[in-house]
């Protein structure tokens, strides 16, 4: 996924990067991790496939209860594999 990609999902749900990263479940640097991701950072699997369901029409809340379970189960997997990322550099979780 292309950092311009990021950003149109983000201007289509009509987010801030702040409000991206809340609906991503990125802590308090939701923004700045956004922000990264926008100026080419490297962007993970799982949320990547979380952008896309946003893309895709998926919205908190809304649609059916299996999309909404299988969201939050990539959302979970994203949440263990960013949590992994910072034990392994020494970044307190948030």
């Amino acid at each position: 996924m292309s950092p311009e990609e990021v950003k149109e999902i983000r201007d289509g749900l009509g987010l801030s990067q702040a409000a991206l990263g809340q609906t991503l479940r990125l802590g308090p640097n939701g923004k700045r991790t956004v922000a990264r991701w926008e100026a080419g950072g490297t962007i993970p699997g799982p949320v990547q496939l979380a952008l896309e369901a946003l893309r895709d029409g998926w919205r908190p809340g809304f649609g059916h209860w299996s999309e909404a379970r299988e969201l939050n189960r990539v959302l979970d997997e994203m949440t263990e594999v960013v949590t992994g990322a910072r034990q392994r550099v020494g970044i307190a979780s948030a």
